[in-house]
């Protein structure tokens, strides 16, 4: 019994350090990401402005109903921070005076909301309650310049981040922020250099770590972003960029959502590309769905108000086609007839052995070895069909399979403060091939 007794209490100690490293690992983790949390602060005065001590100030997460609480400074003075982005109810009691609350109050992330609280001598039993709408969004205690877009912003965007050839990467949602100005992959953020901005999803940069530029596929789907934020002008030091782009992806909440969609893109409404003689093959779809709520194990634990998930998948199919163009030698010249040919320099076929002249510039024999490699040619089927000029433009257009699908799948955990994020996604691209045989001829 003894010796079982000390295996047990080892396997306990075991587990105990398991547990320890494991929260290091965590912190760690934490340490090297970026903060996206808001915070909300203020100042508590009765009506003469003197202070207000010991107020018990409570905030409440509308969609999480999670609580935080606080008490005043001996200035008056409180302060919550490191708060996910959502919508909240401010509540503050202090004896002697009336309840203030304010309710609805929307907070983005990297938000910094001054809420100051004028309360009137009466009982805790009478309440002054204010609409969040009538609090005002400027931010009067920072002076950085932001822009903010939410998940119904994003939704209703006229840009094409789904069924298009970009995948659904919404990465280009970043140019269509106010002061935003697009640079091919990159992005430059009032007035700075494209490569002084830096792009983060949930604190964790997607940053390319040789260009220096955000890397598409690590940029969440459209329909998985709940907030897009730009910050420039006077940006805070904490970012070391003067330009930060902040994404934070959906979680989950006190009430379960679930959701699905399809968006689809067909060539039957393109026009015509330039350069080709016929429209290309295209039909893009994009569908998934997506769900969250609280944690709930039946019989055994609810997390309502504690734990919650939020889970999705994102497929995208789009076989499509590339016009390509390459100049290649008529049927006549794979024949041996180059009647038709004509470059700089050129009058006369040569026999390269002998240095005779062809008649009227026919071959009278084509190497068998040859002939084997020319059935590789295909004829032209652009422009003329019968003459080859040295320099000419393009005589043969294709289209090619260049086809995309991608499939993505994404999952998060968050118990009030802790918080966890999984996303996996494969995007292979078909690649049009070059022509199999020389993409000119050139005769001398």
């Amino acid at each position: 019994m003894h010796v079982l007794h000390d295996a047990l209490r080892h396997l306990h100690a075991q587990r105990r350090w398991a547990f320890f490293v494991l929260l290091c690992c965590l912190g760690s983790a934490v340490a090297f990401s970026q903060s996206t949390q808001a915070s909300i602060f203020g100042s508590i005065r009765d009506t003469s402005g003197a202070a207000i001590s010991k107020a018990t100030i409570q905030l409440v997460n509308a969609e999480e109903g999670t609580t935080r609480a606080a008490q005043s400074s001996t200035l008056g003075d409180y302060q919550f921070q490191n708060i996910k982005s959502g919508t909240y109810t401010l509540m503050i009691d202090a004896k002697g005076f009336e309840r203030w609350s304010v309710y609805g109050v929307t907070l983005a992330a990297r938000q910094q909301l001054r809420l100051d609280a004028p309360l009137m001598v009466g009982s805790v039993a009478e309440q002054v309650t204010v609409n969040g709408n009538q609090i005002s969004s400027i931010e009067t205690d920072s002076p950085t310049i932001n822009a903010v877009f939410n998940a119904d912003d994003m939704q209703n965007l006229p840009t094409n981040t789904r069924a298009g050839s970009a995948g659904t990467s919404g990465l280009s949602l970043i140019g269509t922020l106010p002061g935003v100005q697009a640079d091919q992959s990159s992005y430059s953020l009032q007035g700075g250099m494209p490569f002084q901005t830096e792009v983060q999803v949930d604190g964790i940069t997607v940053q390319n770590a040789t260009s220096n530029k955000p890397i598409a596929d690590a940029f969440p789907s459209t329909d998985a972003i709940a907030e897009l934020r730009a910050d420039g002008v006077m940006n805070n030091a904490e970012y070391g960029q003067p330009g930060e782009v902040t994404v934070i992806t959906r979680g989950g909440t006190n009430q379960y959502h679930g959701s699905s969609y399809w968006y689809h893109q067909n060539a039957a409404f393109d026009a015509v590309e330039w350069g080709s003689d016929s429209k290309t093959h295209k039909v893009g779809n994009t569908f998934g769905v997506r769900g969250s709520g609280p944690i709930t194990i039946p019989f055994l634990y609810h997390g309502q108000n504690h734990s919650f998930f939020a889970a999705g998948y994102e497929g995208f199919r789009f076989p499509q086609q590339t016009t390509k163009q390459y100049t290649v030698p008529t049927a006549a010249m794979k024949k041996g007839d180059f009647t038709n040919y004509s470059a700089s320099g050129f009058s006369q076929l040569l026999n390269p052995a002998t240095g005779a002249a062809y008649a009227s510039n026919t071959l009278t024999s084509i190497n068998s070895a040859a002939s084997q490699f020319l059935q590789f040619f295909p004829d032209p089927n652009h422009g003329s069909t019968t003459t080859y000029a040295d320099g000419q433009t393009p005589n043969y257009y294709t289209n090619k399979d260049s086809s995309e699908h991608s499939d993505q799948y994404f999952g998060s955990n968050q118990r009030v403060q802790l918080w966890g994020r999984y996303s996996y996604k494969s995007f292979p691209v078909n690649a049009p091939p070059q022509s199999s045989t020389a993409a000119s001829i050139t005769v001398t």
